[in-house]
């Protein structure tokens, strides 16, 4: 397979590295997050969560680090955090539900721009995106707080803020699609790819 051009420190010969390993473990570990929500054991829930979101937020800077970054664990990266956010959404729901049907709304909105954005990538590249940009990143910790803050029974706030920066970041990802050429993987920013593509 041929390196990317764009990317020096890219190592796409082998699959099983850590940074890979780390998002095997996510995907699997996010099920688990299931049956802790439908045996209503939300604090052993919460402390898998964390576990399983500080793999994300290592698994990047062990890729960079020690050249291991690559197309394929940049998708993988990206079913891990699909699955894991999913997960995470049908616990809470199992969990808060009295709290959450009241913002059914705006987490459908997600759900749809989300669905829209990954439908017009892959109707274009007939591939899932991954394009891990900041907003992205950024609304997946916020997605953390609010689900803190919904089981521990704090505020519905921080679902509606990181509501609102997941719908901005899927409107970001179908904006670099539009303008995106070819399929390519780790985009940070709309920026860093307008007016060329």
């Amino acid at each position: 397979m041929k390196k990317n051009p764009a990317s020096p420190d890219q190592d796409t010969s082998r699959f099983w590295t850590l940074p890979n390993v780390l998002c095997v473990v996510r995907f699997i570990g996010s099920f688990a997050l299931l049956p802790l929500a439908l045996a209503d054991q939300s604090y052993w829930f919460v402390g898998l969560y964390l576990i399983l979101i500080t793999s994300d937020l290592i698994d990047g800077p062990i890729a960079r680090k020690f050249h291991q970054r690559s197309d394929s664990g940049a998708h993988l990266d990206s079913i891990a955090d699909i699955t894991l956010n999913a997960c995470l959404l049908a616990g809470v729901a199992r969990l808060c539900w009295t709290t959450l049907q009241h913002e059914l709304l705006i987490v459908g909105l997600v759900i749809g721009s989300y669905c829209l954005s990954q439908a017009f990538g892959f109707w274009k590249y007939r591939r899932l995106l991954s394009y891990h940009t900041y907003i992205a990143k950024f609304s997946q910790w916020l997605a953390m707080l609010a689900a803190l803050s919904l089981i521990l029974g704090w505020s519905v706030w921080p679902i509606r803020v990181a509501s609102i920066a997941a719908i901005l970041g899927n409107l970001e990802a179908i904006a670099i699609t539009a303008v995106l050429k070819k399929w390519k993987t780790d985009v940070l920013t709309f920026f860093r790819i307008w007016p060329t593509g």
